[in-house]
């Protein structure tokens, strides 16, 4: 049985709270907030971590690549990766910050799951708006390569337009859905749980 549910079981079968019993729920509060913390500081970790691995393997390939389309595509995706190697050093500074044995455990989780929430809006917004523009800018790449006349007198063919609509609509369903779900196996759930916690404050 985990620390929320030793909560609920006190809370279920406790006639009226002593001083004792209110005790034993802040330090279940405490470490189990403390717990969620520590997991989402290593997620973080680990995205941190796996972004400076993969923009390093770029640039190797950008620097040893003759393809000047492709080191352009790798010139654009390193400016996405500086931009959320400054968002992972953020979520890591806010999650250092936190303390549940400093101030008011309710308004710290509140902060805490209000930062967290907006952090996570803003992954969303980055995904939603970065995925259809790599796409073109895939697009444009290989139009380059084949000849952007060759390249578009391809969709005058029904068949093949069709084809590549249906791929697109598969690729996109495909990436969005994974990525929701990545965001709430890695730190949606855990926002989730602080936010149960939340609530048992107020009930």
């Amino acid at each position: 049985m985990d620390e929320l549910d030793k909560l609920k079981a006190i809370w279920q079968n406790a006639t009226g709270y002593t001083g004792k019993e209110k005790e034993e729920i802040a330090r279940m509060l405490q470490g189990e907030s403390a717990s969620i913390v520590s997991r989402l500081k290593r997620n973080v970790w680990f995205e941190l971590l796996f972004t400076i691995l993969t923009g390093l393997a770029l640039i190797y390939i950008s620097i040893t690549s003759n393809n000047n389309r492709l080191s352009l595509m790798i010139a654009m995706l390193m400016v996405v990766y500086l931009i959320y190697l400054l968002y992972y050093i953020r979520k890591l500074r806010l999650l250092n910050r936190f303390s549940m044995t400093e101030g008011n455990i309710k308004s710290n989780l509140q902060h805490l799951t209000g930062a967290l929430r907006g952090y996570l809006n803003f992954y969303k917004l980055s995904y939603i708006i970065l995925y259809p523009l790599f796409f073109v800018a895939g697009l444009w790449i290989a139009a380059r390569d084949v000849g952007v006349d060759e390249f578009l007198k391809r969709f005058s063919d029904t068949a093949y337009l069709l084809r590549f609509l249906l791929l697109t609509a598969l690729l996109m369903s495909g990436v969005y859905t994974f990525t929701n779900w990545y965001l709430k196996k890695l730190y949606g759930n855990h926002l989730k749980r602080l936010q149960g916690i939340l609530k048992e404050f107020d009930e």
